[in-house]
C-alpha cells in the first residue's frame, strides 16, 4: 500500500460540503437529551454548517500545528487515535496545516508505519483516496523510551521544527496525545515539558 509522504500545507477537500453536512448531521442526531422534547432538541444540536463556521473562526485553525501521538505504534493509537484524527481530517476539522508525528520504542520507518495503520483506517468507512492523503501527514520517530531526551530532541529538530518553519503561519501549535499506559505518564510529561514546548503558539 504505497502512500506518498506530503508536508503540502494546502488541506484537501475532498468532499462536498453538504456530504459532509449530512454525515455530521446523522451523527449528531443520534444523540438523545433525556426530558427534552423534539423541538428542545433540535434548537440544542449546532448545525453542521455552524460547526464548520466556528471552528474555520477560531485563531488556531488558521496556525500550524503539529500532533505527536505517544505510543503510536501501540493498540490504542491504531484503533481509536488514528481513526479519530482522520475522521478530523476527512471532514476538514484540522487546521490546514497539519503534521501528525507518531513516536514510541519500536523501530518503524514512517511508511511502515502508515503500513501498520492502513487496514485500521479503512475499517473505518472513509474512502481510499482519503485515507492515503491523511497517511501521506502521518510521520514516526522512536526512542529508546518514552523519556529519550535524544530521542524527543531529534523528532523536534528533525521533524516539528522543520515542518512549522516551512508553513505561512507564524504560530505553531502543539498537540501530544499519551496512548500509552499510566506507568509511564510521568516520563513522557517531563521530557514533552523540557523539549517538547511551542515557541509560538500553545501546547497541550
Amino acid at each position: 500500500m504505497p502512500v506518498e509522504s506530503s508536508t503540502n500545507s494546502t488541506h484537501p477537500r475532498h468532499a462536498p460540503f453538504l456530504h459532509m453536512a449530512s454525515r455530521l448531521d446523522s451523527r449528531f442526531s443520534s444523540f438523545g437529551v433525556g426530558g427534552k422534547n423534539d423541538e428542545d432538541e433540535d434548537r440544542s444540536v449546532l448545525e453542521p454548517d455552524s460547526i464548520h463556521q466556528a471552528v474555520a473562526n477560531e485563531a488556531w485553525f488558521q496556525q500550524t500545528l503539529s500532533i505527536v501521538v505517544v505510543g503510536a505504534s501501540g493498540d490504542l493509537a491504531k484503533k481509536k487515535t488514528y481513526p479519530s484524527l482522520l475522521k478530523l481530517f476527512e471532514e476538514s476539522l484540522l487546521p490546514p496545516d497539519t503534521i501528525i508525528y507518531g513516536y514510541a520504542r519500536s523501530a518503524k520507518t514512517h511508511q511502515e508505519l502508515r503500513d501498520h495503520l492502513f487496514p485500521h483506517l479503512m475499517k473505518t468507512g472513509t474512502n481510499e483516496i482519503i485515507v492515503k492523503d491523511f497517511l501521506g501527514k502521518c510521520f514516526y520517530h522512536s526512542g529508546k523510551t518514552y523519556g529519550d531526551e535524544n530521542a524527543y530532541a531529534a523528532l523536534v529538530s528533525d521533524g516539528l521544527a522543520k515542518f512549522e518553519a516551512s508553513t505561512k503561519s507564524a504560530v505553531a501549535n502543539r498537540l501530544f496525545y499519551l496512548a500509552v499506559p499510566p506507568d509511564v505518564f510521568g516520563e513522557s510529561g517531563l521530557v514533552i515539558k523540557k523539549l517538547g514546548m511551542s515557541a509560538s503558539g500553545w501546547t497541550r
